[in-house]
């Protein structure tokens, strides 16, 4: 991952731990623009998470929201899927979660969406039309386009996940290769739209198999 931000503080473990404390910064290590090996996150219960960066022979928490995937190298050659995919990737770190948001032209406008009206919005602007926006629901985008297997998954696929206190087929995220995911959720790193990884517990042990393709 990709360190994005100047000034910021790195940890002996995840602030708000026990006996946590500043080890230095992305400044004073010389992280900055770096990329960097992590192997670990950490996801409190304040929603907030942290990654485990290995740099300079030592190891270091940061943020999760001041890294970066390197997302480039998945590119394809699918039009409506490339351009659905850099329509949500200009809006990671800028749009918080907003359940219920994204199905009103005030709030489209606002760049407000939850994870379903995310998945729709970023389709429509690509020309793929998944229903009206106003119903848009998680259990109306697992009847669009065509089941696939989960070991088939392709980049643009939207694929499902459960929660023991939302049920089955609650959050729905767009796969981008090499285990990587777009997606609008509070549990994200930057409170919205984000990107994260199937080979992070919190979202490896969710994922209930559902996939469905929509282009190609």
């Amino acid at each position: 991952m990709k360190v994005n931000h100047t000034h910021v503080l790195l940890y002996n473990k995840p602030w708000g731990l026990k006996g946590a404390k500043v080890t230095g910064s992305t400044s004073t290590k010389q992280l900055v623009g770096h990329w960097v090996h992590v192997d670990r996150r950490a996801e409190l219960n304040t929603g907030t998470g942290y990654y485990r960066l290995k740099a300079n022979h030592k190891t270091y928490w940061i943020r999760g929201k001041y890294l970066s995937f390197n997302t480039k190298v998945l590119a394809g050659n699918i039009k409506q899927i490339e351009n659905a995919v850099k329509t949500g990737s200009k809006l990671v770190g800028k749009s918080k979660y907003d359940w219920g948001g994204g199905r009103s032209a005030a709030s489209i406008r606002a760049r407000r969406f939850d994870c379903s009206s995310f998945i729709h919005y970023i389709y429509a602007k690509s020309g793929v039309r998944l229903g009206p926006t106003s119903s848009c629901t998680t259990y109306s985008l697992i009847r669009m386009g065509r089941k696939v297997k989960a070991s088939h998954m392709k980049r643009g696929d939207i694929f499902f996940f459960n929660d023991k206190d939302e049920g089955k087929n609650c959050h729905v995220a767009l796969y981008l290769g090499n285990k990587l995911f777009l997606y609008d959720s509070p549990s994200s790193d930057t409170g919205g739209v984000g990107i994260s990884s199937l080979n992070d517990p919190h979202w490896k042990m969710r994922f209930n198999g559902s996939v469905r393709r929509l282009v190609g």
